[in-house]
């Protein structure tokens, strides 16, 4: 009894010496709610204020600091996005969103290698992260490893539970295909990024090599000659027509 009578003292004193202690946490939740509420309506710059407002009354508010990253990403200011969730990290070590969002700024600021290690570490908490598997599966697009990156993209094909609208990522995979000779996957994957945009010149250029190669000639020079309309000056859809005859 004497014991509990002890804590009660002070716990009484702790916020007498500190009578501000509740407000302020509540105030950092105000400003953390107004960020989230900004956020969902795509005004990043101001949400970011608001997760800086909240971060100033309390420094080690751990989701305001993740979601300040997170905005800072979204802003393309990558080295302080590496800032914020580097300090998010510190508390929040076993959350997958932490590890996959500071992979995307070591990605973006050039940090290849610190990428991986961060996009591998979000995996291995949570296997089925599927971006993860397609920023893995892009890094290893940009260093020429097609297998490994065909290997990641068929991965988050596998784990993604919508439809894949990213022409670029179709793009790159089927340019990864022609690079290994799978040329019928490449027509196949280059036709779904045509789905999406239809005006990106490299897509027909691919899709010419790859039904050249699949001996489907009058495709290919229908695919050559629909590249040149973008950029008649281009020797490559001249080349590619050439050698279909």
């Amino acid at each position: 009894m004497k014991k509990n009578r002890i804590i009660s003292l002070l716990l009484s004193l702790m916020f007498c010496i500190n009578p501000g202690y509740a407000q302020v946490t509540k105030d950092a939740q105000a400003f953390y709610d107004q960020g989230i509420k900004l956020k969902d309506e795509k005004k990043i710059s101001e949400a970011l204020e608001k997760f800086r407002q909240a971060i100033s009354i309390n420094a080690n508010y751990t989701e305001a600091i993740y979601q300040a990253g997170w905005c800072q990403n979204d802003l393309e200011n990558y080295r302080s996005a590496i800032d914020y969730l580097r300090k998010a990290r510190e508390s929040w070590s076993l959350i997958p969103k932490v590890h996959f969002e500071l992979g995307y700024s070591f990605e973006k600021f050039g940090y290849s290698d610190s990428a991986v290690a961060s996009y591998n570490r979000c995996i291995e908490l949570k296997p089925d992260y599927a971006l993860a598997y397609k920023q893995l599966g892009y890094i290893a697009y940009l260093k020429e490893d097609y297998p490994a990156a065909i290997a990641k993209y068929d991965k988050y094909q596998e784990l993604n539970k919508s439809e894949i609208t990213d022409y670029l990522f179709w793009y790159r995979k089927g340019f990864a295909q022609n690079a290994v000779k799978d040329y019928t996957g490449a027509k196949t994957d280059l036709l779904k990024s045509l789905e999406y945009k239809t005006d990106y010149m490299n897509t027909y250029l691919e899709l010419g090599f790859a039904t050249f190669k699949l001996k489907q000639d009058e495709e290919a020079i229908t695919y050559y000659k629909k590249a040149m309309e973008f950029d008649l000056k281009n020797h490559v859809p001249y080349n590619g027509i050439a050698e279909v005859y």
